[in-house]
């Protein structure tokens, strides 16, 4: 009867070393398994709904570029290669382009006046004074960054597309496009460096002499 006793109080005993080495191989699964596991799988859900919500400039989805580093202070006027760049506004008005800069600009209108403000602007990375060039339509649609570095320019073309009246305001039709050289994507994350992409500018030329961006996409704006 002892010897039955001993038997049964050996055999209870291993139960019991095997139920809790089970018990440590389960938590020790769970611990390095099935938790980094499953914080992967959120982490990656996560960074797919992230994906989804970062669109790339005038475009329905990113495209990845190569940038450079961004630099908040720099003199990009101290570049000598930038300053070898073509940084005047090639302007087309039907079958004539004209070279536009500062000194020349009012010859051509206050758009074109505009435009020049407007470029100097980003080429100098005025990102506080860069909402001021839009109207509070464009900001009922769109948004811009919130900072930008000062962008390194070039290669700039406008050409109009057509102008009609509405009210008191002349809607200006624009294709814009330029380069940057050395882009670091704090401006414009939808081109490489020293390429280029065409967007539509619609500008809002009102009786008193102001101009304001109204729309920027890859087409003309639909009317309301």
């Amino acid at each position: 009867m002892n010897e039955e006793k001993k038997r049964g109080d050996r055999s209870a005993q291993k139960r019991g070393i095997i139920i809790a080495f089970a018990v440590m191989l389960s938590i020790i699964l769970i611990w390095y398994v099935i938790i980094p596991g499953v914080g992967a799988l959120i982490k990656k859900i996560q960074t797919q709904d992230d994906d989804k919500k970062i669109t790339s400039d005038y475009m329905d989805h990113l495209v990845s570029h190569l940038f450079y580093p961004a630099n908040y202070n720099e003199d990009v006027f101290a570049d000598e290669e930038y300053m070898k760049k073509d940084r005047s506004i090639a302007y087309t008005n039907g079958a004539d382009t004209n070279y536009i800069t500062e000194e020349n600009a009012a010859e051509f209108g206050p758009v074109l006046v505009f435009f020049c403000q407007y470029f100097d602007t980003v080429i100098n990375g005025r990102y506080k004074e860069y909402d001021s060039y839009f109207t509070d339509f464009y900001f009922e649609n769109q948004q811009n960054k919130e900072k930008f570095t000062p962008q390194k320019l070039y290669s700039i073309k406008i050409e109009n597309l057509g102008s009609h009246e509405d009210g008191t305001t002349v809607i200006h039709n624009y294709t814009v496009e330029f380069k940057i050289m050395k882009n670091n994507g704090t401006f414009r994350n939808d081109i490489d460096s020293d390429s280029a992409r065409k967007v539509v500018y619609e500008v809002i030329e009102s009786r008193d002499g102001t101009v304001l961006i109204n729309y920027i996409g890859v087409g003309l704006r639909e009317s309301d």
